[in-house]
């Protein structure tokens, strides 16, 4: 007797959904992996470095300021410049805060001219020290994060999608101080955020975060707010968990850290007084302007001083008002943010990038800040989130208000550029997908499958000018120092990126 062989659709459907199950999981446990993070890293850090090495001399973000200052250092050993009225060009380089990272890469720029090397090696060594400096930074970004609750796949993620913001590359690529500033910023907020964690205060924790802070402060002095409001965060709630005796306080003296990170703190502390303690007791603010020290002609050689002279004598100056400021925020402030962040090339060739480019970070922008709004209760509620929200508050602040005060006194939005928010960028892209994450958790039977399509859909828009791809897309062989094999490269890049971009 023969019995005729069915198949139960059910068990099929339920066959398929444990295969997809199993599929989600496996990919969620890559993007987990070492090897993962180190993929994202190799491919910035290649993207940049061909960048550096084949990019045509004058970068954006003022890389002929940077490397002008650069070079002045390369024939001094001290940190102190004895400029009068020297270096035009450059603005006033002698009290200026912002000169940890021009002296920093002064060192290999000066072994390159102690073997022959040309300006053009003397640069691209210059840009290869930024490269290293932004790619370090991934690492304590990817410490911090996970430092905060999120996953090791969220960490990976949010690493990658920072990555492929267009301008991230093209900064990394430049010598210019921010590379350095996102790297003391990862590393900074680490070394808070694991001391407002800890059961035990040790000393050198305090030490090694003090130098840090000193340092990140000298490199730009933008780092001055973060260091400032994170350090009275901490110092209120230190005394506070002393006094209550929560915390345990050991000074750990004798210990290699001790001596290590107290002797690094006494350099950062001395040089910090010596620049930013000084310039208040002098001349009343932490960044004197050029014309405190120097004459009017002598300041107007440098190109942004000479242009906000001239903006400010044209305008008579207005008051700020709610209206004015509501108004300067969306209409300039954030717009300008948003698009400068895919705004890269050279001061003779430069792009925004693809329309497909601009409606993707528009798009990320605002579901970024939508799930940071609905979730903004639940971070701030995990252990340690505090503090960045704190530092990352404060900073945002202070830039804006620095460029509405500007705004007011020259009617015209200057200093208002995405790479200024980089070294926050991670935390925000970090935040807004743990925020996802848990709502898909909550809200779906098999989240595992629907976080592996969010990440299929960032790797298919990554298409889109993500990294060096905006750069590449617009790049002629003017864009480029020479010619060669490596050029020859790059018109290949061009041609497949170009491929990639919808109506490219």
């Amino acid at each position: 007797m023969c019995h005729s062989l069915s198949i139960n659709p059910g068990a099929r459907v339920s066959t398929f959904t444990t295969a997809v199950d199993r599929a989600s999981t496996a990919v969620q446990r890559a993007l987990a992996s070492w090897w993962c993070f180190g993929i994202i890293v190799g491919v910035f850090a290649l993207s940049a470095t061909l960048l550096a090495v084949a990019g045509a001399d004058h970068f954006l973000y003022d890389e002929d300021y940077h490397f002008g200052i650069v070079q002045v250092y390369t024939h001094q050993w001290l940190p102190f410049i004895d400029q009068g009225n020297k270096y035009k060009g450059l603005g006033d380089i002698s009290r200026t805060g912002s000169y940890l990272y021009h002296y920093i890469v002064s060192f290999p720029v000066r072994l390159v001219q102690a073997l022959g090397g040309d300006a053009r090696a003397q640069l691209v060594v210059a840009r290869l020290c930024s490269v290293a400096f932004l790619s370090a930074s991934f690492i304590w970004f990817r410490s911090l994060i996970i430092e905060l609750g999120a996953s090791k796949a969220i960490a990976n993620v949010s690493l990658a999608v920072f990555a492929a913001v267009p301008i991230t590359s093209a900064v990394a690529a430049t010598v210019n101080y921010d590379s350095l500033t996102i790297l003391f910023t990862a590393l900074f907020l680490w070394q808070a955020v694991r001391i407002w964690k800890a059961a035990e205060l040790r000393f050198p924790d305090l030490l090694a975060i003090a130098a840090v802070g000193c340092f990140g402060s000298l490199t730009k002095y933008t780092f001055l707010p973060v260091f400032v409001g994170t350090a009275v965060l901490l110092l209120i709630v230190l005394i506070i968990r002393t006094r209550r005796r929560t915390v345990r306080f050991s000074w750990g003296y004798g210990t290699p850290r001790f001596w290590i990170w107290g002797a690094a703190a006494l350099i950062g502390v001395a040089l910090f007084v010596e620049r930013y303690v000084v310039n208040l007791l002098l001349f009343r603010s932490p960044q004197p302007d050029c014309a405190k020290l120097h004459p009017v002609s002598f300041c107007l050689s440098y190109g942004p001083w000479g242009r906000n002279y001239a903006l400010e004598h044209q305008f008579s100056g207005a008051s700020p008002s709610p209206g004015r400021v509501l108004y300067y925020l969306f209409q300039d402030w954030i717009p300008g943010n948003l698009w400068s962040l895919r705004y890269v090339g050279t001061s003779t060739h430069a792009t925004l990038g693809s329309a497909a480019t601009a409606a993707l970070i528009d798009l990320a922008a605002a579901i970024t800040i939508f799930l940071l709004a609905i979730g903004i209760g639940w971070l701030l509620r995990r252990r340690g989130m505090l503090v960045p929200f704190v530092a990352v508050a404060v900073y945002v602040a202070a830039l804006f208000a620095v460029n509405l005060s500007d705004f007011d006194k020259m009617n015209v939005p200057v200093g208002v550029q995405g790479r200024y928010l980089l070294p926050f960028l991670p935390l925000a892209i970090c935040c807004a997908g743990m925020v996802l994450a848990r709502a898909l958790d909550a809200l779906y039977a098999r989240p595992a499958t629907l976080k592996v399509i969010v990440v299929i859909a960032l790797v298919i828009a990554m298409t889109q000018g993500a990294g060096a791809l905006t750069y590449f897309a617009s790049a002629d062989d003017a864009w480029y120092a020479a010619g060669g094999p490596l050029v020859d490269f790059t018109r290949f890049l061009h041609a497949v990126a170009n491929k990639l971009l919808i109506g490219g």
